[in-house]
């Protein structure tokens, strides 16, 4: 199946196999991609962009995505006013546990919000009705993993990338 290719690349067989295992069990957790059809971007021709289906598609997971800025200032903020006060030797366990509480707070909330945008299906604002989902082929030997949302009702799409090569 060439579409496992970009998530077989982790298996580099010079590491042990306990180490496979390990990398591959923290992939599968952080970055679960899903397997939906592929399609060609040439597929797309006589569709539309739907901008507005992509805005409304990001404006969906605001909260989640400020909720993990909050928790990263958080993090931030436990660092910095120790030293501001001057309270680095040793530090207050508060603001080590507020540290550390933040920094697990923001991890989750950016894995929880990045597998409900996976998981997710737009609803059309033209039609109405459920987005089809597909993953786009011709970025594959790229190894991006990018989606398109398509609409035949209306025949209106979107595309978002959700991992591209360095991510």
């Amino acid at each position: 199946m060439p579409h496992k290719q970009a998530t077989l690349d982790l298996l580099d067989f010079t590491h042990s196999p306990s180490e496979h295992v390990l990398a591959r069990c923290a992939h599968d957790m952080f970055c679960k991609e899903r397997d939906y059809p592929l399609i060609a971007l040439n597929a797309l021709a006589g569709f539309s962009e739907d901008k507005l289906a992509a805005r409304r598609f990001t404006y969906r997971f605001l909260p989640w995505s400020l909720s993990c800025l909050v928790a990263f200032l958080g993090f931030g903020a436990s660092i910095v006013i120790p030293l501001m006060r001057k309270q680095y030797d040793p530090v207050p366990n508060v603001y080590v546990l507020t540290a550390a509480a933040s920094f697990v707070l923001c991890v989750g909330f950016f894995v929880a919000t990045w597998r409900r945008m996976v998981a997710a299906v737009p609803i059309s604002p033209r039609s109405g009705q459920p987005m089809e989902v597909y993953r786009l082929e011709d970025v594959l030997k790229d190894k991006k993993y990018e989606l398109a949302y398509i609409c035949r009702k209306s025949r209106t799409y979107f595309r978002v990338v959700f991992k591209a090569p360095g991510d």
